[in-house]
């Protein structure tokens, strides 16, 4: 036996509408999907590299998701009855998924990177000096304090907003986060309240 499996016969393949040129074609295609596929992970890998070089360089000693902020001058400055987060409401185009970056003397805010587009850059929408973090709460629609659950639970929880209160240049400031769950709100507002400084 050759190189090439003979059991096939070229004329039965061809006869099938199959000719030499579209073989040649159809060859092609799966060794390009191949090849791709190969590839994919590692760009994949590199998109994670970058991102954890950014976090070296920052010396980063916690990272966290710190849920969804409406970038723009549309950001609403309260919770309103149709909160932008409800789950039957669609996400407005200018929010964006946030990670929390505790480095040294800050907390960094990232936009999280959107698959395909700009997975490899990292995108700051801002930064908050650790000492001049305040409080933290977590609210809903209505803008009432959401206690703090004893554990998660599997049950859909009303969509809330975790607000970050801190001093701007000695004036009081917020900001706030949304979420899906109270525990993942209150789990990033411990982290935040953890990363105050004195």
């Amino acid at each position: 036996m050759g190189l090439f499996d003979d059991s096939f016969d070229l004329f039965t393949i061809w006869a099938d509408g199959l000719s030499p040129g579209m073989a040649d074609i159809a060859s092609a295609r799966v060794g390009a999907e191949i090849f791709l596929a190969g590839i994919q992970p590692d760009l994949e890998h590199e998109e994670a590299i970058a991102r954890s070089r950014w976090l070296a360089e920052e010396r980063a000693e916690s990272s966290f998701p710190c849920g969804v902020v409406v970038v723009g001058s549309d950001a609403p400055a309260a919770p309103v009855a149709d909160d932008p987060w409800a789950r039957d409401s669609p996400m407005p185009a200018s929010a964006v998924a946030v990670t929390a970056v505790v480095v040294p003397a800050a907390v960094i805010f990232l936009r999280d990177p959107i698959e395909g587009v700009d997975a490899d850059t990292v995108i700051e929408l801002g930064r908050i000096p650790r000492s001049a973090i305040g409080d933290v709460d977590v609210v809903d629609a209505a803008g009432s304090h959401v206690a703090e659950p004893v554990r998660e639970t599997l049950e859909p929880s009303e969509p809330v907003q975790l607000v970050l209160r801190w001093t701007n240049d000695g004036r009081p400031d917020e900001d706030r986060f949304g979420f899906r769950s109270a525990w993942t709100a209150w789990d990033a507002g411990r982290r935040l309240r953890r990363a105050k400084l004195p």
